[in-house]
């Protein structure tokens, strides 16, 4: 299913969309989460408009567009079914995925929208090869599990956290996060590349069933 004309149009003139990415005609009157915002957070006109970030702070010419708050994308600070649309730039990947989007899903409502960018392969092998010519060891260990945590989301759905801690990450083709989509209880699922970046979008049902095991190890 291809992405909406007018907003795959606005991505398109950006790798790494600003804060007037989003058509606000589509935005107008709701409840927005800009997730793991950063410092460029988005700023929609006529939307309600929220940032979660646990590390980077929106830069302060956007502070009074937006509300701010520290979290983590795990454990989202809202209720059910409480916005209506959920972006996320290059961030998904810093997390849990599958946790990460059933929080998402719990947090959209019915007929909601989540949209966002993800870092595909070859930022990931660059990485690798910067560690090899200088032996960073302990940077290419960290790399290669990105990698085999990607591979692992594209065969099973499932990922697990970096030797055992709370940190996790990984690398995503669209077979990936289509899979990780669908098993999250989201309709409507697309993914393409562009750009070395992965653009993908999903819809959370009008009539929700419950959601399926989050698939973490």
């Amino acid at each position: 299913m291809p992405l909406p004309r007018e907003l795959a149009a606005r991505i398109r003139s950006s790798a790494y969309p600003k804060t007037n990415a989003f058509p606000p005609i589509l935005l107008r009157g709701k409840r927005v989460l800009d997730l793991g915002c950063g410092y460029n957070a988005l700023a929609v006109d006529g939307a309600s408009v929220f940032g979660v970030d646990a590390f980077s702070a929106p830069r302060p010419e956007l502070r009074d567009r937006i509300k701010f708050v520290r979290g983590n994308m795990e454990r989202l600070p809202f209720s059910d079914a409480s916005l209506d649309f959920i972006s996320s730039r290059n961030a998904l990947y810093y997390s849990h995925m599958p946790t990460t989007l059933h929080e998402v899903r719990r947090v959209l409502r019915p007929g909601g929208t989540l949209w966002g960018t993800l870092a595909t392969w070859p930022e990931a092998a660059t990485r690798l090869v910067a560690s090899l010519v200088v032996l960073n060891v302990r940077d290419m260990a960290l790399v290669s599990y990105v990698f085999l945590n990607g591979l692992l989301a594209t065969v099973s759905g499932k990922q697990v956290r970096w030797m055992g801690r709370n940190r996790c990450e990984s690398v995503n083709t669209c077979l990936s996060i289509r899979r990780l989509l669908r098993d999250a209880g989201f309709e409507n699922v697309c993914a393409e590349h562009f750009d070395r970046k992965i653009i993908f979008s999903a819809v959370k049902p009008a009539k929700d069933g419950p959601p399926v095991s989050r698939g973490e190890n």
